[in-house]
Order: structure tokens, then C-alpha cells, then sequence
């Protein structure tokens, strides 16, 4: 993982293939989920944390899944 630092695509091709071999494994859902809200890929972070939440409800999975519809919300608004 340490030659994916600094690699945001090669992380996310990392968290994704972790996910395709691992669907019900909510840890690596959340993970992919945190990449792509921080390559400002939203709409797909948002899928992603609610699929995790469907594994394992969590209170940050709750706050990041809130938080995102806000900016969303915000961006669609254009405030």
C-alpha cells in the first residue's frame, strides 16, 4: 500500500479490485468509498458508503453519507 501513496488512481484500482474480490467485506467498501469523496467523486462515494452501511451500519458511515448529501445539495444549489 505505501507505493500507492500519493497515487490516488492506483489507490481507487487498489480499493476497487479489494471490493471485487471481497463484496461483502464492508471494511474495504468504506476505504474505496473515503478515496473517491477525496478525489471529489461524490455521487460514487455516496453509492459506496451506502452499500458498506448495508454490511455494517457504522456511526461515521451515517455522518460521511450526511455530509456528502450536503455538499451535494450545496453544489447542485450552487451556494
Amino acid at each position: 500500500m505505501e507505493r500507492l501513496q500519493g497515487n490516488q488512481e492506483a489507490a481507487l484500482v487498489w480499493y476497487q479490485n479489494a471490493v471485487d474480490k471481497a463484496v461483502r467485506y464492508a471494511h474495504y467498501r468504506y476505504a474505496l468509498a473515503d478515496q473517491l469523496r477525496n478525489m471529489g467523486r461524490l455521487e460514487e462515494a455516496l453509492a459506496e458508503y451506502r452499500a458498506a452501511m448495508k454490511l455494517n451500519p457504522t456511526p461515521i458511515g451515517g455522518m460521511n453519507i450526511r455530509l456528502i448529501q450536503r455538499r451535494l445539495n450545496a453544489l447542485r444549489s450552487g451556494t
